[in-house]
């Protein structure tokens, strides 16, 4: 079985894809230059990346799921590198690189009135959300399969949301200048190291998937369209 699935991808599936990606690469041409995303790609919940070459996401997405059988890893290690050169990629380029397209935000312990199942939902990634980005009428309990209650997923965003709102206005102003110290500034004093300014935020920016979340729970737009999205770790 090993071997029928190492001259399966070294063979029959190497010879597909290469047609596949030829195909790709001639009617939906991307820009390797470009830094906006491409319109051939639908912008989702938790969607982050500026995708915008075709060719490229097909080769890396093939590739990272033949990835996971270790039984072939050599063949799909050829089998990316000439698809990559197919389209004039480095292999160990930035841009050739998996990254998962898409962000998390997991809204905890989230009730179904009808069973009480508890479980914990990702708002970006649940199978709830259709292919092409519409929002279906809700959320779907694992267990009964009962829809859940929009409102109070909303609410529980919103309760989320001022606390790292909170969490954000408090934090502390940290030193830059490891290790000789990482101490707290204190108030409008220059710190102790003597290093004037340049002090650094305790809480690490993060992901940007707050608007997002927001819609896809209301079903609707964000109607606060000046709304800044809160970086939340």
């Amino acid at each position: 079985m090993i071997t029928f699935s190492q001259d399966y991808v070294a063979n029959e599936l190497t010879q597909s894809f290469f047609t596949i990606t030829q195909k790709i690469k001639k009617k939906m041409a991307g820009s390797r230059n470009a830094t906006e995303p491409s319109d051939l790609f639908p912008v989702l919940p938790g969607s982050y990346l500026p995708l915008n070459n075709p060719a490229l996401e097909f080769i890396k997405y093939v590739c990272k799921v033949l990835s996971l059988d270790a039984n072939i890893t050599n063949q799909v290690n050829k089998l990316r590198r000439d698809l990559l050169r197919l389209i004039e990629v480095g292999e160990f380029s930035d841009e050739a690189q998996f990254r998962d397209p898409c962000r998390s935000y997991v809204l905890p312990e989230v009730i179904c009135r009808n069973c009480n199942f508890c479980r914990d939902l990702d708002l970006c990634k649940d199978p709830a959300l259709s292919q092409d980005g519409s929002v279906l009428p809700s959320w779907v309990c694992s267990n009964c399969e009962a829809q859940y209650d929009s409102d109070s997923i909303e609410m529980a965003l919103v309760e989320a949301l001022q606390k790292k709102l909170m969490a954000f206005m408090l934090q502390d102003l940290v030193s830059p200048w490891p290790p000789r110290c990482r101490i707290l500034s204190q108030g409008q004093a220059l710190p102790p190291c003597g290093a004037a300014g340049g002090e650094q935020m305790s809480l690490a920016a993060g992901r940007r998937v707050w608007l997002s979340c927001c819609a896809t729970a209301a079903a609707v737009p964000c109607p606060r369209a000046t709304c800044v999205p809160l970086m939340v770790g």
